[in-house]
């Protein structure tokens, strides 16, 4: 006596394979709706204008002749510092 085809196993599991890809891409879909990223700023002047503030600190850094470099020798980094005309002071309790 034959089984009919929805009592055995491989035809389940040859469904389930398909099955499973649509619902992952329907979450995929969900998560990428819900998260999605602009590529065009709302708020494009103020960006700039933000942009402009942090050269403006590089530039008192270069006024100040504040500067930093760094150096590799063997498989050690040096890190050099030059705080030019800046004045540092320590705190004492």
């Amino acid at each position: 006596m034959v089984t009919p085809w929805y009592k055995q196993f491989w035809p389940w599991f040859l469904i389930a394979l398909p099955g499973s890809v649509i619902i992952a891409s329907l979450f995929t879909f969900y998560l990428f709706s819900q998260n999605s990223v602009s590529l065009v700023a709302d708020d494009y002047y103020k960006k700039g204008k933000s942009i402009n503030q942090d050269l403006s600190r590089l530039k008192e850094a270069d006024d100040l002749g504040i500067s930093a470099s760094l150096t590799q020798h063997d498989s050690r980094l040096i890190v050099h510092i030059d705080k030019g005309k800046l004045a540092i002071y320590l705190l004492s309790d």
